[in-house]
């Protein structure tokens, strides 16, 4: 069984931002890589919007196209990652201390109404006092 990753997804976005940066720094259209590599248009369209993965001799054929280099693409790849990753953790350790204040003022809270009210914790735990409700004669 596969787990979604998210980072994934972010990942693939990201590639296929290079591979578009790249094609229009060429001046090339669809069309034109389409050509190229003896495929529809729309075939370009569809990995560009996400909507079909290229395999690593796909992203390959297009470096290739776009004359690029394969180890400065891939170096340009992983920098891009990397700061992904890491601005994703820093928003992640954002929430996780968000939720923590947020605990610690309800917490707060809790033990303010527990003195105003002379409850300790063991108060909290017993049940409530449960009284019978009489039915009405109608």
């Amino acid at each position: 069984m596969t787990t979604y990753n998210p980072n994934q997804d972010a990942h693939y976005q990201i590639l296929r931002e290079m591979l578009i940066e790249a094609r229009q720094a060429r001046g090339m259209f669809q069309k034109d890589v389409a050509e190229r590599i003896e495929k529809k248009q729309s075939h370009i369209s569809k990995y560009e919007g996400g909507e079909r993965k290229l395999d690593w001799i796909e992203v390959l054929q297009l470096i290739e196209i776009f004359e690029l280099s394969e180890v400065d693409f891939l170096m340009e790849f992983q920098r891009r990652v990397f700061e992904f990753n890491e601005s994703t953790q820093t928003k992640v350790l954002q929430n996780v201390a968000k939720n923590a204040a947020k605990k610690a003022r309800v917490r707060a809270e809790i033990v303010r109404l527990m003195r105003e009210n002379s409850l300790s914790f063991s108060d909290l735990a017993e049940p409530p006092i449960r009284t019978r409700r009489h039915k009405s004669n109608r």
